[in-house]
C-alpha cells in the first residue's frame, strides 16, 4: 500500500519513521484478516497544527477541540482514506500514557484505520470493545515489551 504523508504543521517528527510504522500497522491489521478492502492502494497521513485540528473537528463533529486523529473515507476505491493527525497532541497524550512520540503516533494511525474500516467507540459499548481489543492487539504486536491499554 502506498503511504503518503503530507506535512503541514510546524511539529518536527521522523516522516519515514512515520511511513514505517504505517506500513507495520497495516500490514498487521491485514493479517487479522477483518475485511481490509483489496483494491485499497494508498492510504494518506495529513499532518496539522492545533489550530487547523480544531476546526476540522469542529466542521466534522462539531466539537471544539483540536484532536489526535481524524478519518475521513475516500470516494475513491484504490484509496482507504485520509487521516488528519495533530502531533502537538499527540505529543502531549503521548506522556499522559507513558509513551514516546513515535509510539503514541503509531496507536493513533492504528485507530484512524480502524476507524476507516468501519470500527466504531463512541455510541456502542460493545463496537467499542470489538475496536479497543484489535487496536490493542495489533498495537502489542508492534510494541511486545509494552504493557499499554490506552483505549482512546
Amino acid at each position: 500500500m502506498i503511504v503518503e504523508i503530507l506535512n503541514h504543521s510546524t511539529f518536527p517528527f521522523n516522516e519515514q519513521n512515520t511511513y514505517t510504522q504505517c506500513k507495520k500497522v497495516i500490514l498487521l491489521i491485514e493479517e487479522e484478516n477483518v475485511g481490509f478492502p483489496l483494491e485499497a492502494k494508498s492510504i494518506a497521513l495529513v499532518f496539522k497544527d492545533e489550530r487547523d485540528a480544531r476546526a476540522l473537528n469542529m466542521e466534522y463533529r462539531k466539537k471544539d477541540y483540536a484532536t489526535d486523529v481524524l478519518s475521513f473515507s475516500s470516494s475513491d476505491p484504490d484509496s482507504l482514506g485520509e487521516l488528519v493527525l495533530c502531533p502537538q497532541v499527540i505529543d502531549r497524550q503521548s506522556k499522559e500514557h507513558n509513551l514516546n512520540f513515535e509510539q503514541e503516533l503509531t496507536y493513533m494511525i492504528l485507530h484512524g484505520i480502524l476507524h476507516l474500516l468501519g470500527y466504531e467507540h463512541e455510541d456502542d459499548l460493545e463496537k467499542e470493545r470489538e475496536m479497543m481489543f484489535l487496536q490493542d492487539t495489533v498495537f502489542s504486536k508492534i510494541y511486545p515489551d509494552l504493557e499499554v491499554e490506552i483505549n482512546s
